[in-house]
């Protein structure tokens, strides 16, 4: 009775021992570009089930996230790739992982305007009012015209009854871009209630050349006594 080693290899019908051919190069490289792939589409594919039933808006930009993620890893030292990462988490709705993207821009450039402003938003809207409003006046020590900056720190300190901060933040952008109706009824306001209505008339009427039916602006005229 003949034993066989279960550890060597089988023979063959015709008593000649095979050798196991070698996986070409070209193969493997398939092999291994094909398992790459599965693995990006399973990482998209479980990024994109924690938003299932978010509709197809949000998947893309769950999207732009990993779009932007596999671009900072080839270029890690890129600013302008994290920025753009930080942005599209803002994007898709999730403001702490946006928040730490913006604080590695500015680790690289703390002078970066864009990072400075929309982190002041977030951490507003992620009860961090103090740190926020630091931000934001660095944004206005570098551009004391820039819009957006100017007005989210007047509604803030509108909703504060801050009116001499609100001044001092909102009136440069006022004065440079005159067309600006939010900005100009924010003036207004708060003109309003440092007891100058004469000057708060001017600032109303400003924003209602901007936009002729504001009724903020419509009404703020009305308390100070004055007409169009």
């Amino acid at each position: 009775m003949s034993h066989i080693d279960p550890t060597l290899p089988s023979e063959s019908t015709d008593g000649e021992h095979r050798e196991p051919r070698p996986v070409a190069t070209w193969v493997a490289l398939l092999v291994l570009a094909g398992l790459l792939v599965l693995a990006g589409l399973a990482g998209f594919g479980l990024h994109a089930l924690l938003y299932r039933g978010k509709g197809a808006a949000t998947l893309r930009k769950v999207g732009a996230i990993e779009i932007w993620r596999a671009k900072l890893a080839n270029n890690p030292e890129d600013v302008q790739l994290r920025l753009n990462l930080a942005n599209a988490l803002r994007d898709a709705d999730e403001p702490r992982s946006a928040l730490a993207e913006y604080e590695n821009v500015l680790q690289h450039d703390s002078s970066d305007v864009s990072a400075l402003f929309n982190r002041g938003v977030l951490l507003l809207e992620l009860g961090r009012p103090r740190a926020a409003e630091s931000s934001l006046w660095a944004v206005l020590a570098q551009d004391p015209g820039h819009v957006r900056a100017a007005e989210v720190l007047g509604e803030y300190y509108a909703e504060k009854k801050q009116f001499r901060s609100l001044v001092k933040a909102v009136r440069p952008a006022a004065v440079a871009h005159p067309t600006e109706a939010r900005l100009q009824y924010l003036i207004g306001y708060a003109y309003e209630s440092l007891g100058r209505p004469d000057w708060a008339t001017v600032r109303y009427g400003l924003a209602l050349d901007a936009v002729p039916d504001m009724p903020e602006a419509l009404r703020g005229l009305e308390r100070v006594g004055a007409q169009r």
